[in-house]
């Protein structure tokens, strides 16, 4: 039956006559966006994700709090306790629901509409939404009303295991940015225990490329790339989400480049406390001769900065793309932040579970981004030899421990050094 126009398809697949009124499990197909308010009542719900995504919301502490639910996330709310969803995709997600003891199949029976299957088309006309907040205390639903909280939904995404993603604001239209800079919109998702990613795609020749900045919420803050000058709007409404961008103690730059460190003055006006550390070699060629005004460190292998929870210690990695260039190991989370290493091209979701090693290695062909393989297999053997739980790539999606092997076997075995092209331009020999 369907509830609601443009709602839910519900299917009893147990229903309260058939487990003496202990129990009901229905499958629900939820239509883009639709899902019900916040609300409450005195019967237990279970939810088990099995296709699409659904924001779930709850209050905690008089806070409300959100958590993106994927496939397999599967999670109680107890009796009382307000909670609410919604379909966070453009299609249709499904996903199990149980109530206990019964909880609305009453209220199913009597506005829900027959259908031949879900996802088809009502032969009457089905309850407008807007009726929702008149019916539904008839059936024990009590709506609540929520209150905002930036930056909540950590505490959530601890306890239900999932992924976190919102999309950051749209970045402010500025001079001097290029069409396909304005065209941009960043996303921040949460990754793992307070590592936030910022992505941003962006039409390059031969499709879309990801350009990612990596946030950390702890007691010292630190941001891991700046992205372009021009990228600077969006990657500080992202980092808004989630903290007052003023509270950055770090910015780090991996390596001497525009999508590293493009907006490091900008933050720096917007966090003027904060320090700019990046590998000791990126000082001695680079910021020695720049006109950068705030604090800044040189870092060595094996340095470590302390931000309270975390630790960040510092890989150099020479000629892993630049002569300067270094990789961060985030201790607790075991997060290995590998810069240009681990590339995935196109627009990848936050976190990428498919083998995409062969796809890697072509497009640093066709870039030209490495010099030659033998420096960037040592780093692979000392990437393997830390065994990160997590990956978090410049571009792409990161990688979990299980992911990684496939990208290194292709690193090991197949070309991917200088080959004639920049940028997929290839070079003719004439002058």
């Amino acid at each position: 039956m369907l509830v609601g126009k443009g709602g839910d398809y519900v299917t009893a697949k147990a229903s309260a006559e058939e487990t003496a009124g202990s129990y009901t499990v229905y499958e629900v197909l939820s239509s883009p966006g639709f899902g019900p308010p916040l609300h409450r009542h005195a019967w237990q719900e279970c939810f088990y994700v099995l296709e699409g995504e659904f924001d779930f919301s709850f209050v905690e502490g008089g806070e409300l709090r959100t958590v993106r639910a994927i496939p397999g996330t599967c999670f109680t709310i107890p009796a009382g306790a307000p909670h609410g969803f919604r379909n966070a995709l453009a299609e249709g997600s499904r996903m199990l629901v149980i109530d206990q003891p019964v909880g609305v199949e009453r209220m199913f029976d009597v506005h829900g509409v027959e259908v031949e299957a879900p996802g088809a088309e009502p032969a009457q006309e089905p309850l407008d939404p807007s009726r929702l907040a008149e019916i539904l205390p008839r059936y024990g639903i009590e709506l609540v009303e929520p209150r905002r909280l930036r930056g909540a939904e950590r505490a959530a995404r601890r306890a239900l295991g999932c992924v976190v993603r919102r999309p950051a604001r749209r970045a402010r239209p500025r001079r001097g940015r290029s069409d396909v800079e304005r065209r941009a919109m960043a996303r921040i998702d949460e990754i793992v225990d307070g590592i936030y990613r910022i992505a941003t795609p962006i039409e390059i020749p031969g499709g879309a490329f990801t350009f990612n900045q990596f946030l950390i919420d702890d007691e010292r803050p630190a941001l891991i790339h700046t992205g372009m000058h021009g990228l600077y709007d969006g990657v500080r409404d992202a980092v808004g989400e989630v903290l007052d961008p003023a509270r950055l103690a770090y910015v780090t730059l991996l390596h001497f480049e525009a999508d590293e460190c493009g907006g490091m003055d900008r933050f720096l006006e917007a966090a003027p406390d904060s320090t700019l550390a990046c590998s000791a070699l990126s000082v001695d060629l680079n910021l020695s001769g720049w006109d950068y005004r705030g604090r800044v460190e040189g870092h060595r292998d094996g340095e470590v900065i302390d931000l309270g929870r975390r630790k960040l210690r510092f890989l150099e990695t020479p000629h892993v793309h630049h002569w300067d260039s270094m990789m961060l190991f985030e201790e607790t989370t075991r997060s290995l932040f590998p810069s240009d290493l681990f590339i995935q091209p196109g627009d990848q979701p936050p976190v990428v579970s498919e083998d995409l090693g062969s796809e890697m290695c072509a497009f640093y062909r066709e870039m030209g981004i490495f010099a030659h393989e033998m420096p960037v297999r040592e780093v692979v053997d000392r990437v393997e030899s830390l065994d990160p739980a997590w990956v978090h790539g410049m571009h792409g999606g990161s990688l979990r421990r299980e992911a990684v092997p496939g990208y290194v076997r292709a690193l090991r075995d197949e070309p991917f050094a200088f080959d004639g092209k920049l940028l997929g331009r290839s070079l003719d020999g004439d002058g």
